[in-house]
């Protein structure tokens, strides 16, 4: 009897809460798991515009993680605007009109993001920053066959491979391969095709 009564007490309580958590709260476009503490305010201004939270192991990409359409970017990066864009080009946060962040590495020299205009990776450009600090928005593609993305800039080829996250670096003066130091994909195959 006492074991009927404390499973239909925990059915209740299961039923009555559902099976889903609350989303939590977001600010600037990223959510965070923490909670308001009493001293703070649900309704306290969120992250000053531009500022991207940083990623961590209580960063999440949205509050019920569901629907993840890009990766965060870089900590100290910030997307560029459309005028920004027009202007000068994609940087390593994307931004314009390829907001989000399908895939990103790092090697000892480079560091790549691949800025799609969808999730989807349908159309997407390739963003290089060399060793000198500049950065380079280039066409870009993806290679199935080889599961590489491939932009090109003034003579130079560069490959990142999606599977390692190396970049591959081909032009007049001949070809080198740098072993990524750090890499993130998102991931836009559903796992049920």
């Amino acid at each position: 009897m006492i074991v009927l009564l404390i499973a239909a007490g925990g059915a209740a309580y299961w039923w009555s809460t559902g099976d889903e958590a609350e989303p939590l709260p977001t600010t600037s476009g990223a959510a965070s798991t923490a909670t308001p503490t009493p001293s703070e305010s649900p309704t306290a201004s969120p992250t000053p515009s531009g500022v991207p939270s940083c990623e961590g192991p209580t960063t999440r990409l949205n509050a019920d993680e569901r629907g993840l359409d890009s990766l965060l970017p870089d900590c100290g990066e910030r997307p560029v605007t459309q005028d920004e864009q027009k202007a000068k080009g994609l940087g390593l946060a994307c931004g314009g009109s390829y907001p989000i962040i399908l895939y990103k590495t790092s090697t000892a020299d480079l560091s790549s993001s691949i800025c799609g205009k969808t999730s989807s990776g349908e159309k997407l450009r390739v963003v290089v920053r060399t060793a000198d600090g500049s950065v380079h928005d280039l066409g870009g593609s993806y290679r199935w066959e080889s599961d590489t993305f491939v932009g090109k800039l003034d003579g130079t080829t560069y490959t990142i491979r999606a599977y390692d996250g190396a970049i591959v670096v081909k032009g007049p003066s001949g070809s080198s391969t740098q072993a990524s130091t750090g890499w993130s994909s998102l991931d836009n195959e559903s796992d049920y095709d």
